[in-house]
């Protein structure tokens, strides 16, 4: 191991991760060509199919194991090395996250309340520094549909054991991750 490394692991809200990696396979993806179902269906069918492994969606899955991944960079690098990133805040508000992310890299302060600015209708923050002006590609941040009680039910246990592991990990909180998809 490289003794001095700072790692980095940005996490965020696994629901999320899960309906935007359907939604991306439908828009772009290996699924591209066929019509997309009811994504709540999509979601329990997959569920139904993994249920004898446990695994869900497998690859997207495996990038949502959040509190796995710890330990294994954990076991590898001192913990002290190892920042566990909110991806969520640093959507929402980005300037609190990159100030930790540069306190933690011991980097100068680069960014600051100015930095980030939304254009209209766009989930995702820009980024400006004098008058240069970066976005993310416009097919980031498509729209997410409003899940089922049931489908919910079902991602919050799959995902909350991961969720609290975390926390206890590191203290970074992922609560209220349903909330977004509630209808």
């Amino acid at each position: 191991a490289i003794p001095d490394v700072k790692m980095l692991l940005v996490v965020r809200n696994p629901i999320d991760c899960i309906v935007s990696d359907i939604i991306h396979e439908y828009a772009v993806g290996s699924m591209k060509d066929e019509e997309m179902a009811d994504i709540n269906d999509i979601i329990i069918s997959l569920a139904e199919q993994n249920n004898e492994t446990g695994d869900f969606l497998p690859h997207v899955f495996n990038l949502t194991k959040y509190n796995l991944m710890y330990e294994e960079l954990s076991s590898v690098f001192p913990k002290e090395n190892i920042l566990v990133v909110n991806g969520d805040k640093l959507i929402e508000d980005p300037q609190p996250e990159i100030k930790r992310v540069e306190d933690f890299l011991k980097l100068p302060s680069f960014f600051n309340e100015v930095s980030f600015y939304y254009p209209e209708g766009s989930q995702f923050p820009c980024f400006k520094h004098g008058n240069k002006q970066t976005c993310m590609r416009g097919d980031k941040g498509r729209e997410h549909p409003t899940l089922k009680k049931e489908t919910l039910d079902l991602l919050e246990n799959i995902f909350q054991p991961m969720v609290d592991k975390l926390e206890e990990q590191t203290g970074v909180q992922l609560h209220g991750f349903r909330d977004k998809f509630g209808e």
